[in-house]
């Protein structure tokens, strides 16, 4: 029934008249406007049209019979376009139909409720349908419920399970969306774990949500990064604020000689909670969020670095080798984590800090990958440290023409083809900067609150920024790093490798299109676009003549972001392009 009412409702929102959209105030961050939206939900989104509901029901749940029953073309697989390099050459040979993975073990949601804990009873598992990612396409092909995926292709499973590729909030709708960002090559998700909502009074535990996203997170084969977050009001300290709040009792030991978690500190005992049940299915725990800005954390550097402590003390303890992350960080140089590192480590070494990784949010320019990365190396290499990077938030806001009336545009917001630049560019740097995961930041547009900017719109259609993520995923997944250079002072070269292919991406910040002129040994090659589309391209002279297109104009301080240009080249051992 929940499947069948996210049908409804994309189908509504398709009809939905659009009118005249509001324009953001000058200076207005739209970022921090939109993380104090996300827990709103829209009352128009659950209105409908009694008839259309109905009708829409009838559909979707026919498409449930499909997902549990093989539907009545189970021996149907998806053919992928003819878009290789031996097609581009009037070679129309396929490289064959996507074969459907083997039966992959699901984890099992093992209910054992913790000794003494204050909890609701536990539901038993949920029964994961056996559809495979594959055969989720098809289905929803065959319901026409996503017009995006008229346009998109699946990739083999080969590229669908690089850590680099995360999202936000995929999982979060409950619907077709995790298993169509699976499909294009996403492999973590980022879930929201609100505190406040799933507490709201001390004991009172509501689970039934974060046990729908793991039962999902398990089926479409998705790893889940946890971000907890806010502060429930009975929880606070003193007359501090809700939401972004001191825990009362932090200072308490998080756990007691016994091995026992202390109860008189409510922040432990509620991460006990959540390891006890979700832990073994958990790949990182972001603790907390943005607590560099007043508006989510209005304790000091010191309580923040308390504030890990305890949950490293905790989740280490509940769940043995799970990996932890400071929150992410945004606008900022360095300071604050700087500030928290003297608090953790005073004495300038640090030999068990509480977190194993350290996560940033970068928006609107993809080149702060490199220079986050760099500065968070150069803070912790004086306490002998190096964990790896995380990028858990990751987009630049975007102006698109087709929002909803009710669009909120920052001004100097990118276009979409900019937004897809971003996207390309930012997976490209984030190789050359070794950077564990980017998540982008989000999705769709569900319950935004007038700020439209993620990869999939309301009504199911994909801005050029999914099919901008879909090859990043295609071409740089599971590829390492050679270089990082400039071949004309403003074009720029991110120089990849895997087997069997050589890739470079390329972009400039020449306002006119601009020729850059590629040596290499191999005579033909690949030339893809940030679409997608590509074309075979042959050398000349020993090098490639490869034109950029022009950047796109922007007013200072906002950053260019010009459409990157994929060269794809045999490796040392392919002779030429590998066709998949």
């Amino acid at each position: 029934m929940k499947f069948a009412v996210s049908v409804a409702s994309g189908l509504i929102k398709t009809a939905r008249t659009k009118g005249l959209r509001t324009t953001a105030l000058p200076g207005q961050r739209l970022l921090h406007a939109t993380r104090l939206s996300k827990k709103s939900i829209s009352v128009s989104k659950r209105a409908a049209v009694s008839v259309l509901i109905v009708a829409t029901v009838t559909l979707a749940s026919c498409g449930l019979v499909f997902l549990q029953t093989g539907g009545p073309f189970p021996n149907q697989v998806h053919q992928p376009p003819v878009d290789r390099l031996e097609a581009r050459s009037g070679k129309a040979t396929r490289a064959g139909p996507v074969k459907l993975p083997t039966a992959r073990t699901t984890p099992t949601v093992v209910a054992t409720p913790a000794a003494g804990a204050q909890a609701n009873p536990r539901a038993a598992p949920t029964a994961v349908p056996t559809a495979s990612v594959e055969q989720f396409w098809l289905r929803m092909h065959a319901l026409q419920w996503m017009p995006v995926l008229d346009r998109l292709s699946i990739l083999p499973p080969a590229e669908r399970d690089d850590p680099l590729f995360g999202i936000n909030d995929s999982l979060a709708e409950e619907n077709g969306i995790a298993p169509l960002f699976q499909g294009i090559g996403a492999s973590i998700d980022r879930v929201e774990v609100h505190w406040d909502q799933v507490e709201p009074a001390p004991g009172d535990f509501r689970f039934d949500r974060l046990d729908r996203l793991f039962t999902l997170a398990a089926q479409w084969h998705l790893n889940v990064v946890v971000v907890v977050d806010g502060t429930p009001a009975w929880a606070v300290a003193g007359s501090d604020r809700a939401g972004a709040g001191l825990p009362r009792g932090l200072g308490a030991p998080a756990l007691l000689p016994d091995g026992s978690v202390n109860t008189d500190n409510p922040w432990a005992f509620f991460l006990s909670r959540l390891a006890d049940r979700y832990g073994k299915r958990v790949t990182a725990w972001e603790i907390w969020n943005e607590p560099n800005l007043p508006t989510y954390w209005s304790g000091s550097v010191a309580d923040y670095a308390r504030l890990l402590e305890v949950a490293g003390a905790v989740l280490r303890h509940e769940a043995p080798g799970t990996r932890i992350l400071t929150a992410g960080l945004v606008e900022d140089d360095g300071t604050y984590l700087n500030a928290v590192m003297q608090v953790l480590c005073p004495r300038g070494t640090c030999a068990t800090p509480p977190f194993d990784g350290v996560a940033w949010h970068v928006y609107n320019n993809p080149e702060d990958i490199l220079k986050v990365a760099a500065r968070t190396r150069a803070i912790l290499a004086r306490y002998q440290l190096h964990p790896p990077i995380w990028i858990t938030e990751a987009n630049v806001p975007v102006d698109d023409p087709s929002a909803p009336a009710d669009a909120v545009v920052q001004p100097g917001a990118a276009s979409l083809d900019e937004q897809a630049a971003f996207v390309v560019q930012a997976y490209a740097l984030a190789r050359a900067a070794d950077v564990q995961t980017v998540a982008i930041y989000r999705a769709s547009d569900e319950d935004e609150a007038g700020h439209y900017w993620g990869l999939i719109r309301g009504d199911r259609t994909g801005r050029p920024a999914l099919f901008a993520y879909r090859t990043a995923a295609e071409w740089l997944s599971h590829t390492t790093f050679v270089r990082l250079s400039h071949p004309l002072p403003t074009v720029t070269r991110v120089q990849l490798r895997r087997p069997g292919e050589q890739i470079s991406v390329l972009w400039s910040e020449s306002s006119a299109p601009t020729n850059v002129r590629i040596p290499a040994r191999a005579t033909r090659g690949l030339l893809v676009q940030q679409t997608g589309a590509s074309e075979p391209i042959q050398a000349v002279g020993g090098a490639f003549l490869i034109r950029l297109p022009p950047a796109p104009p922007r007013t200072p301080p906002m950053p260019v972001l010009a459409s990157p240009v994929l060269l794809v080249l045999p490796g040392a051992d392919s002779p030429t392009p590998a066709l998949r």
